[in-house]
């Protein structure tokens, strides 16, 4: 083990945080996580083989932390919740299933948008809007890059159930950038 358990706090904490709020979208829980990612690698800290790096092993003990979470959380989501998404969603369709307002047109690079931090501020901000549904499935599949079986077992949910919610994610999310960014643009 390179540092003490004593310095883990120091050198980890703020970013185990930053990460866990990102995810889980809480100050609260985010805080409790890092905790129990804390006590979870000092109570396995004779087991660390340095096989990785320590910051590494803490951000693993925290992910499946998360994950842990997420399982017990989505398997008690409100039906209330679900309603939301849906009538949400109508307003994108009209009753032919066509787009009421068409997606507009992107005229930026991916390549140069991912070079400047504000576009990262304004997609962060988007994903903060979504329903805790849509953000879980959305973070587990497209910022943790898990597999689709994956996020489908933690989540209990089946492969067209993930795909739903993916692509509402995804619809809002575009919607979201192009009210916030590329309107300006």
């Amino acid at each position: 083990m390179s540092t003490e358990p004593l310095e883990w706090v120091d050198l980890y904490s703020d970013q185990l945080y930053a990460y866990a709020l990102r995810m889980v979208r809480s100050h609260d829980l985010a805080l409790d996580l890092v905790q129990e990612t804390f006590l979870a690698a000092l109570a396995g800290k004779d087991s660390f083989e340095s096989r990785s790096k320590e910051k590494t092993w803490l951000f693993g003990i925290l992910k499946h932390k998360i994950l842990d979470h997420l399982r017990k959380k989505d398997r008690h989501t409100s039906l209330d919740e679900h309603d939301e998404e849906k009538h949400a969603w109508e307003k994108h369709f009209n009753e032919q299933g066509k787009w009421t307002i068409p997606p507009g047109l992107w005229n930026a690079k991916a390549e140069d948008l991912f070079e400047r931090k504000e576009f990262f501020d304004i997609l962060e901000k988007c994903i903060s809007r979504l329903t805790e549904n849509l953000a879980h499935v959305f973070m587990l599949r497209e910022i943790q890059e898990e597999t689709s079986e994956s996020v489908c077992q933690t989540l209990n949910i089946s492969q067209n159930n993930l795909w739903t919610r993916m692509y509402r994610a995804r619809t809002a999310i575009r919607e979201c950038l192009e009210e916030h960014w590329f309107s300006d643009k």
